[in-house]
């Protein structure tokens, strides 16, 4: 997927499945996002299901050094112009969800997520 002048692999991420598989397709989404600051890759886009308001994903405290670019997208609605950026097989598995956003949360109460050298940080639909 690439995003301004940025080639992002995609994983796939959906909060709503009971256990996770490695994130390289939507049938094998991951079920979190990664557990630590540190376990978040560089050039890559978190492509986050929009399911029912009581599932969530949890953004991690901690310091990632690594990261200059990084992406958590909710799934785009076909409205939305990041809906074309989407690779197929996510428009085809998940577009048709009624939610509007995905949940995404953050653990700030003991801490925060920091990336030291980002260039790029994008939210979108969470």
């Amino acid at each position: 997927m690439r995003y301004s002048n940025v080639d992002y692999a995609v994983v796939y991420v959906d909060p709503s499945k009971s256990s996770g598989g490695d994130g390289s397709t939507p049938a094998k989404a991951m079920n979190a996002l990664p557990s630590s600051a540190g376990d978040f890759a560089d050039n890559v886009c978190y492509l986050v299901r929009r399911p029912a308001e009581d599932k969530a994903c949890t953004i991690p405290n901690g310091t990632n050094y690594g990261i200059t670019n990084l992406m958590i997208v909710g799934m785009p609605l076909a409205s939305d112009p990041m809906w074309e950026l989407v690779p197929a097989e996510a428009r085809t598995a998940w577009g048709s969800d009624s939610a509007q956003y995905a949940n995404v949360q953050m653990a700030t109460a003991s801490g925060s997520f920091q990336m030291n050298y980002a260039q790029h940080f994008v939210l979108h639909r969470v």
